[in-house]
């Protein structure tokens, strides 16, 4: 990609221990950083929570695919901190508001 025309092309940096590095002493970044987000199962039977269960996923889907072994016997609600991320029962999942 070309610089803009008035705008310089970056050709070296200051590393942390404040040397001088060109771009090809910087490593290239091979791994996408994952984000881990807090989820709570609340488990339901006969209208009252029964259960309340934590588990870490990268992503609303993935929360929900591990609910869904949970929700053969009971309703289970889904939230991601207060959103409601949905609710599955007998194996059918509405996404939340």
């Amino acid at each position: 990609m070309m610089p803009a025309a008035g705008q310089r092309k970056l050709s070296h940096v200051i590393g942390a221990d404040g040397s001088l590095l060109t771009l090809d002493d910087i490593p290239p970044i091979t791994q996408k950083r994952s984000v881990v987000r807090q989820y709570e199962f609340f488990l339901f039977a006969e209208g009252q929570v029964t259960q309340k269960l934590e588990f870490e996923c990268e992503d609303d889907a993935k929360a929900i695919d591990e609910a869904h072994p949970l929700a053969a016997d009971h309703t289970v609600e889904i939230y991601c901190g207060y959103r409601l991320v949905g609710s599955l029962v007998a194996g059918k999942a509405q996404r939340g508001v």
